[in-house]
């Protein structure tokens, strides 16, 4: 077996490791609650929200949304002028990003695409905020994970941020 056939199996397996504890996850608690990892949101986001107060809109991307623990309270801060779009890798975290939103009432706000991140395009200047919490690790090698930094660099309006 060659060596990029063996680099290829074994981020394979971490993808599928990673896809099975996710799912767990969400399967046995609901965000914003219980004692794992989706209990909170992010502090870093969260503390990012006064940066945007003055914003009339604000376009956010959030790269390996899951569930909505990084966006969600982000949006609710601006409600009706902010609009983000979630990628995910996982059906099942998009299916629970849409439903977190119906029940946070920012269900209009928030489009939701099942998606490795490195194959998501970002257009030139589209988003003031674009989140990558716990994601870009994932990538399949270091040159994609490169592109897609540069990438984001361009998807940032001038004076936007990424976190």
């Amino acid at each position: 077996m060659r060596q990029t056939e063996k680099k290829k199996n074994r981020l394979e397996q971490i993808r599928e490791a990673e896809r099975f504890s996710h799912t767990q996850a969400y399967k046995q608690e609901e965000l914003f609650s219980g004692e794992g990892w989706l209990k909170k949101p992010v502090k870093t986001v969260t503390d990012l929200i006064p940066y945007f107060q003055e914003y009339a809109k604000i376009r956010v991307l959030d790269l390996g949304c899951g569930v909505g623990r990084t966006c969600i309270p982000f949006i609710q801060a601006f409600r009706g002028k902010c609009m983000a779009d979630g990628v995910d890798i996982l059906d099942i975290a998009i299916e629970l990003l849409k439903r977190n939103c119906r029940k946070y009432g920012i269900e209009d706000q928030v489009s939701g695409h099942v998606c490795p991140l490195e194959e998501y395009p970002i257009p030139r200047e589209s988003y003031d905020l674009i989140l990558a919490v716990s994601a870009l690790e994932h990538v399949d090698s270091t040159k994609t994970f490169f592109r897609k930094l540069l990438e984001i660099r361009e998807g940032i309006i001038p004076g936007g941020i990424f976190c």
